[in-house]
């Protein structure tokens, strides 16, 4: 299985429960349970780790719009190196991080999904997506 550059911060906890998420050797719980993550996150902070995420670019001139139109969040009133947490619409809604690069919209999915979801909807002329991981 692949890991992730944070697999060696996460495996050292004592009792963590990792599985394989797509080929990919995750944590799914720590010690503490579910709960006490819960309130962690709640009231101090938590980390997600995306490194095992596909990465698409999304461009043209109606990348904003056609984002816009498959997510859960608006996407183009974010500026770039903003971050936002959203939900791509599709026959089943997984979540997405969503994040500006440059002027172009990169996408945090789970691959393939990058290519996939986004060929729900047909895609405009002037809008290309490109896998780049």
């Amino acid at each position: 299985m692949k890991r992730t550059p944070l697999y060696e911060r996460y495996s050292t906890y004592s009792d963590v429960k990792l599985i394989d998420f797509g080929g990919w050797e995750l944590p799914v719980q720590f010690a503490t349970g579910i709960l006490a993550e819960h309130e962690a996150v709640r009231t101090k902070a938590g980390l997600f780790d995306v490194s095992h995420m596909g990465e698409c670019l999304v461009s043209g001139d109606d990348a904003d719009s056609y984002l816009d139109y498959l997510c859960t969040n608006s996407i183009s009133d974010m500026t770039v190196g903003q971050c936002r947490y959203t939900l791509m619409c599709s026959t089943s809604l997984h979540p997405r991080f969503s994040w500006r690069c440059r002027g172009h919209r990169l996408s945090g999915f789970s691959a393939p999904w990058c290519l996939i979801a986004p060929r729900s909807r047909a895609l405009p002329s002037e809008v290309s997506v490109k896998s780049v991981r």
